[in-house]
C-alpha cells in the first residue's frame, strides 16, 4: 500500500506541471539544476584517478565522505574515510602496490547521467562509468553505477557520500 501511495504522490507534481503547461501555452519551466557544476567533483576525481595522483583530490570530496565499493573492506566511514578509500583505490600506501596500480593503466570513463537532483545545497547524482585496465595478462572492462550525494561548500560542490555498484565485468586476453 505504501508503494501505491508513493507512486501516486510522485504523479501529482507531474500532473500539476502538465496542467500548468497546458494552461500556459505548453511551455514548462523547471527549477534550474546546474548539472555541469554537480558533475565537476566527479570529473575532478576521474582526472586525479586516471593520472594516478597519490594526492587526495580535495576539489572532489569532503574528507569524511563515507564510501561503499566492491573491494574489501567494502565500506569506509568515519574520520578521513574518503582519503583512506582513495588511497586504497590507487594501490594503498606501499610503493610496490602503487606501481602495480600504475602498471594496470586503469582508466575511469564517465558515462551518461542517470539521475540528477538538487535541493538547495544538497544534490544526488547517479552516473554510469566504465573502468578499463590490464591485469594478470588480461584486459578488463567493468561497468559501475556511481551514486553520489553532494553538498555545496564555499569552494563549490563536493562529494559527501558515494557508492560504487558493479553492474558487469568482462575480460579478454
Amino acid at each position: 500500500m505504501i508503494g501505491k501511495n508513493a507512486a501516486l504522490l510522485r504523479l501529482i507534481p507531474t500532473m500539476t506541471v502538465a496542467a500548468l503547461a497546458t494552461a500556459g501555452g505548453g511551455e514548462v519551466r523547471a527549477a534550474a539544476t546546474d548539472t555541469a557544476s554537480l558533475l565537476a567533483p566527479l570529473k575532478a576525481f576521474a582526472t586525479a584517478y586516471n593520472r594516478g595522483d597519490r594526492e587526495f583530490p580535495v576539489n572532489a570530496y569532503i574528507d569524511d565522505a563515507p564510501t561503499i565499493d566492491d573491494f574489501p573492506p567494502y565500506s569506509w566511514r568515519g574520520s578521513n574515510a574518503a582519503r583512506i578509500w582513495y588511497q586504497a583505490t590507487i594501490g594503498g600506501n606501499t610503493t610496490a602496490a602503487y606501481k602495480e596500480f600504475l602498471d594496470e593503466h586503469q582508466v575511469l570513463e564517465l558515462g551518461r547521467t542517470l539521475t540528477v537532483r538538487q535541493h538547495g545545497d544538497h544534490a544526488f547524482v547517479v552516473l554510469v562509468t566504465a573502468l578499463r585496465f590490464r591485469a594478470r595478462g588480461s584486459n578488463y572492462l567493468q561497468h559501475y553505477d556511481w551514486t553520489v550525494s553532494e553538498i555545496r561548500t564555499g569552494a563549490g560542490w563536493r562529494i559527501n557520500a558515494q557508492g560504487w555498484a558493479l553492474t558487469d565485468s568482462t575480460h579478454s586476453r
